[in-house]
Formats: structure tokens, C-alpha cells, sequence
């Protein structure tokens, strides 16, 4: 099945940003990284760049221009220790959201940490009951087998639970402008709605074996770590300590941050070989919002 970004950017293009909102997304979120990058370097916390958000440092020092994220990473023993110095440094000023808050109650897979009183709907989450600010994805670094077959075991698992998870959440909470768009972006999301009514008995099911996987090996030494899912289980670009432990500087629009040293490996782990290639038009995903205000 396609994506759902990028079925929505094909189609829905009015639901784009206007560049006044997007430029204000993105500035509410760098300030919330810097904000969480100051008080974790303060606390000698590991906090790292990642994903969409490395790539951009890496091919346009700054923001991907099309994207409207950002993602970093942090080892998942840290997740509270980066929480209490948030809530230290900034008291009143964010909120958190999350698979590692409460799976009950919501689809996310990271840490989001969230400007209160701010606001960011997706059209295809605008029914959702979650707090629903700008935010930043932190995403677990976790240890994995040093067995490269147990580690793609893992990750089609994983990934099996959380399409059963946000499906079934959609489900609950369904995107109802986009149910009434006709074409291909209702099919897409009746497709979705169906295959979420299939999976609805299973969404707590779905949350705890998720979790019980980012913990499976936490008392034990592996030597090796995936992050998130996209990085360090999938293929054979393993994840080990020695790769963790170095760090360089990346410019990061007019920022300097300090990250993972190996870029081209990581890059290439999620990405593959052509990271610095621009992707076509088609494949260029955006996030369609409702609203955005800080």
C-alpha cells in the first residue's frame, strides 16, 4: 500500500502550507530542538540528529525544502532523564506524546515533545484525541541481536505492529475530510478504513508487543543497536557502539549541532546508496495540514 503522505501530496495540494505557515512550523521546531539539544548537552545526554532531519543537514544544511520535520534520536534508557531535564530547563513550556507515554491513547512511535498551546493538525490525524502541538520526533535508540537474521525478524515484526496499531487507531478516529474528497483519496482511506476495522481488536495487542520489542534486550551486551526501526535492523548495515560513540559538527540552518560522525553510513542504512540524489517531483512527501499556529 502507498503511503498515506504521499497519496495526499499527489492529490491535495490546497492542503499544502502557504510558505508564511510552513516557515512558522519550521521555526517552532527548531527552537524546540534547540531548546532539548541545550538541555541534553548540558547533562552530557546523547541526542543526535536523524532520519530526514540528517539528510537535510547533510544535502542542504538545514531543512529538506519540501519537509516540515524534525527528527532526532536518543538512546531509549534516556527517555526520562531527557524528559525531567526538559521539565527543569523549560518548566510550562512543552508537553510530551508518544508510544512511551501512554499506548493506550495514541499511533506515535516516538517521544514527541510538544510546544504547549501551540497547534498542528494533519488532515489525516484530525479527528485524533492526542495533544496535537508542534513537536519533535525523538526516536529510540535501542539494543538489538548481533544476529543480522534475528534483526530482520525483528523489524517485520515491528513493522507488522505498528501498521496494525496506526490502523486501527485511524479506525477509531477517522479522517473525515478526507473520507469525502472522492477519487483516489477517498478509495485509498476506505481501503485503510476497512483494513482498520479488521485490525481494531488488536490496537492494545499491537502497543504492547511493540513495546516488548524495543525492550527485548535490554539486559543483554549484543554489541549492537537499531535506530528506530529504519536503521539497524533491515539490512545488513548493523548498528554497533564504536559507530554511537563518534561525533562531528553539522550546520543545521545558521545552527551548529553535534551528531553521529558517520553520516554516509547511516544515510545509506535508510536511504541507500543515492542519499544525495534529489527524489523526483511525485515522490517528494509533504504533511497536509488543518492548522498550524504557535
Amino acid at each position: 500500500m502507498k503511503s498515506a503522505k504521499n497519496v495526499l501530496t499527489n492529490n491535495l495540494n490546497e492542503y499544502l502550507l502557504s510558505d508564511e505557515k510552513l516557515q512558522l512550523l519550521k521555526d517552532v521546531e527548531l527552537e524546540i530542538f534547540d531548546d532539548v539539544y541545550q538541555a541534553c548537552r548540558k547533562r552530557k545526554i546523547p541526542f543526535y540528529l536523524m532520519h530526514g532531519t540528517m539528510l537535510g543537514a547533510v544535502r542542504h544544511q538545514g531543512f529538506i525544502p519540501w519537509d516540515d520535520d524534525i527528527d532526532t534520536a536518543a538512546y531509549l534508557e534516556d527517555f526520562d532523564k531527557i524528559k525531567a531535564a526538559i521539565l527543569e530547563d523549560y518548566p510550562n513550556k512543552y508537553e510530551f506524546a508518544g508510544l512511551f507515554e501512554n499506548y493506550h491513547q495514541n499511533a506515535f512511535f516516538a517521544l514527541k515533545v510538544m510546544l504547549k498551546g501551540s497547534k498542528a493538525i494533519e488532515i489525516n490525524a484530525e479527528n485524533n484525541p492526542d495533544p496535537r502541538g508542534i513537536f519533535i520526533d525523538i526516536f529510540p535508540i535501542f539494543k538489538v541481536s548481533q544476529i543480522l537474521k534475528k534483526r530482520q525478524k525483528m523489524y517485520k515484526k515491528m513493522s507488522f505492529y505498528r501498521h496494525v496499531g496506526a490502523l486501527a487507531f485511524e479506525y477509531k478516529y477517522p479522517p473525515t475530510t478526507l473520507l469525502k474528497q472522492g477519487g483516489d483519496v477517498e478509495k485509498y482511506y476506505k481501503k485503510r478504513r476497512l483494513m482498520g476495522m479488521l485490525c481494531a481488536p488488536f490496537y492494545l495487542w499491537s502497543r504492547k508487543k511493540l513495546l516488548k520489542n524495543y525492550h527485548r534486550y535490554d539486559k543483554q551486551d549484543t554489541g549492537y543497536y537499531a535506530i528506530n526501526i529504519a536503521i539497524g535492523l533491515k539490512n545488513d548495515y548493523g548498528i554497533t557502539q564504536e559507530i554511537l560513540s563518534q561525533e562531528r559538527e553539522y550546520q543545521f540552518e545558521n545552527h551548529r549541532y553535534l551528531s553521529l560522525a558517520n553520516y554516509d553510513y547511516l544515510l545509506k542504512a535508510q536511504y541507500g546508496d543515492n542519499y544525495m540524489t534529489l527524489p523526483p517531483l511525485e515522490k517528494r512527501e509533504r504533511h497536509m495540514m488543518l492548522d498550524v499556529k504557535r
